[in-house]
């Protein structure tokens, strides 16, 4: 009986949502890994209110482990989401800054499932979102920011971790065509650079979102 018991209660337990695929390249003691957030049971630790994804943004978890014994700068600003879909027009996206993503989030339309998918480009025209960021917005804002890439230099056989964030406007679909590219990582009080990272996001299988 107790047997049963068991057995109907673990069929009747709600499926755990799998974590986000990654992806990784090495070079030169560098690795880089990146997993897209294209689910929102993949925010929930971090965003249990609002999240990135309610107005159109993606979250990309990344990280840098740096096992070359010498220390590195990876240049944030120069780092794209290169859309890359075999037809149509191709697109580099810039990360957004944790106010970007609180606009979004804010100051998004509502999302009509059954209306036509604009393709490419995205992001689509936004409105000036300078107004209304209240108590919420600046809570989003800052959980973004805590949990976001900031640092550029990772010291020897130490990680850096944290979440680079895109403007996809709803179409998270365009992951099956997406790279994520790195082009800038130079060695401290050296006059050399290590070659780019470009990690193929399709590759994670994760493309669409829920």
């Amino acid at each position: 009986m107790g047997v049963f018991l068991a057995a109907a209660a673990h069929a009747q337990a709600p499926a755990q949502e799998p974590p986000p695929s990654s992806v990784s390249d090495t070079h030169e003691g560098l690795r880089v890994s990146a997993a897209p957030w294209t689910s929102r049971a993949h925010y929930k630790a971090r965003f249990p209110k609002k999240n990135p994804m309610d107005g159109g943004a993606l979250a990309i978890d990344v990280a840098l482990r740096n096992d070359s014994g010498q220390p590195l700068r990876v240049n944030l600003e120069r780092i794209r989401l290169l859309l890359l879909p075999p037809e149509g027009d191709r697109q580099q996206l810039a990360p957004l800054s944790s106010e970007e993503v609180a606009d979004l989030v804010f100051h998004a339309a509502p999302k009509n499932p059954t209306a036509p998918q604009r393709r490419l480009p995205v992001p689509l025209p936004r409105t000036d979102p300078r107004s209304g960021r209240d108590k919420q917005w600046a809570e989003l804002q800052q959980t973004a920011d805590d949990a976001g890439l900031h640092m550029d230099v990772i010291p020897p056989h130490e990680t850096l971790h944290g979440l680079l964030y895109f403007d996809m406007a709803y179409q998270f679909d365009l992951l099956e065509d997406a790279r994520l590219y790195i082009p800038e990582i130079t060695v401290i009080g050296g006059d050399r650079s290590i070659l780019y990272f470009e990690l193929d996001l399709s590759k994670t299988g994760s493309a669409g979102g829920s």
